[in-house]
């Protein structure tokens, strides 16, 4: 059921966070990435529906790891996340992240996302990360 449409590809992230939440797949899109994942009855509320906390993981996972193409890669913190819940994902289905960097600065990255059942926007959320500093 986790089986992805072409041309997603596994998307191994390092975080475990992530991976307790299942197998995410990406591609590359117009406006940069998307990050997907099929929606398991783990990730639905007492509605049936993809629960609003997974769908904020989701957006948050993907806008963060859609700005390594903006720049170099170290790790991403999230300073600012906004989200707009429009619809519903149910069980079975496959949620797609399309991200889209608005600008990458050295100090700080503006990202903006939709999240989508087909055609159907559900989710639009915006992030502004700042790279973590290793030294």
């Amino acid at each position: 059921m986790s089986d992805p449409p072409p041309p997603y590809k596994l998307l191994a992230f390092k975080s475990a966070f992530a991976k307790h939440l299942g197998d995410f797949y990406e591609r590359p899109s117009p406006t940069g990435r998307s990050v997907a994942i099929r929606v398991q009855p783990q990730h639905c509320n007492s509605q049936g529906v993809a629960h609003g906390g997974f769908l904020l993981a989701l957006a948050d996972l993907a806008l963060s790891y859609g700005t390594y193409d903006a720049g170099d890669a170290p790790p991403r913190i999230t300073m600012s996340l906004t989200t707009d819940f429009a619809g519903v994902a149910r069980e079975g289905e496959w949620v797609e992240a399309h991200v889209d960097v608005q600008k990458a600065g050295r100090r700080v990255i503006f990202a903006n996302c939709f999240i989508c059942v087909g055609d159907r926007r559900i989710v639009r959320a915006s992030g502004v990360f700042m790279p973590e500093r290793t030294e």
